[in-house]
């Protein structure tokens, strides 16, 4: 997997600095300093891609299928069936 840009420089030289609290990798970009990790948890989902889910959920596809399709974390999946019963 390829180290991630730096999200305040836009550097491509970084390097691992360990985990952070809850396990996920840090990285330290070596033109700034910047400390950063490359989480996605907080993305947003766009209109696309739940019209996306609601489609492939009529399809009767397994939930972690559906997560893969549309790229979104199965825990994020599960709080939108939650929220949005049919």
């Amino acid at each position: 997997m390829p180290f991630p840009t730096c999200p305040q420089c836009g550097s491509s030289t970084v390097r691992k600095a360990g985990l952070n609290r809850v396990g996920r990798q840090v990285y330290r970009c070596t033109t700034c300093q910047r400390q950063f990790s490359n989480a996605h948890e907080h993305r947003y989902v766009d209109a696309d891609t739940r019209r996306l889910i609601d489609k492939l959920r009529r399809s009767d596809l397994p939930p972690a299928q559906i997560a893969r399709l549309a790229q979104v974390s199965e825990a994020w999946l599960e709080w939108y069936y939650r929220t949005n019963r049919p």
